[in-house]
C-alpha cells in the first residue's frame, strides 16, 4: 500500500518536499536522463499540480522517511509505506492509494 504523510507546513508553502527512496522501480526511480520518475512521483507530482503547488523530491533512504518528515526536512514521504498499527503513530496517515493482495 502506498500512502502519503503530510508534514504539518506542507499547505502553507509553494513547493512540497517529497522525500522518496529513488530506486525503487515501479514506484520511484531515475530514467536514462536522470529525472525522478514512477508512480508515485507522477502522482504526487499531479496533486501538487492540482494544489497549484510544485515539487521538489529529495532523495531519502526508506529507513529515514518518517524522521524527515517528523523534523520537517520533507513535508511528504512516499515509497511504498505500508500502513500499519504502530507504523504511522508518529505522522498522520491517509487513506491508501494503491492496494496488493497477495497470491
Amino acid at each position: 500500500m502506498l500512502s502519503l504523510f503530510l508534514g504539518a507546513g506542507a499547505q502553507a508553502q509553494d513547493t512540497i518536499n517529497v522525500g522518496a527512496n529513488i530506486g525503487n522501480v515501479p514506484w520511484q526511480f531515475q530514467d536514462a536522463s536522470g529525472a525522478n520518475v514512477g508512480f508515485e512521483i507522477e502522482l504526487v507530482t499531479e496533486i501538487a499540480k492540482n494544489l497549484g503547488k510544485k515539487v521538489n523530491i529529495v532523495n531519502t533512504p526508506f529507513n529515514g522517511l518518517f524522521a524527515a518528515v517528523q523534523s520537517g526536512r520533507i513535508d511528504v514521504a512516499i515509497s511504498s509505506i505500508t500502513i500499519t498499527k504502530n507504523g504511522s503513530k508518529p505522522c498522520r496517515s491517509r487513506s491508501p492509494t494503491t492496494t496488493r493482495t497477495s497470491p
